[in-house]
């Protein structure tokens, strides 16, 4: 798994009731919107899965710009 995909994984606990799986970046889109879809954190269960899935990956990116620095 690829660093990138390592970080989405983790930032993904923070608005999911689960973590992705290990191998979510060989699940299908639609597996992967399923998935969050199934596994909303309840204070964001309103909330489109393209609004989680944009969350999920700024706060990888902001967690991999700090690390870096």
């Amino acid at each position: 798994m690829e660093i990138e995909d390592k970080d989405i994984q983790w930032a993904s606990q923070h608005f999911l009731t689960e973590s992705l799986p290990d191998d979510w970046q060989k699940m299908s889109d639609e597996e992967v919107d399923e998935f969050i879809e199934n596994h909303k954190w309840q204070p964001i269960e309103d909330w489109e899965v393209k609004d989680i899935w944009q969350q999920i990956g700024q706060v990888a990116r902001s967690m991999r710009d700090y690390v870096k620095h």
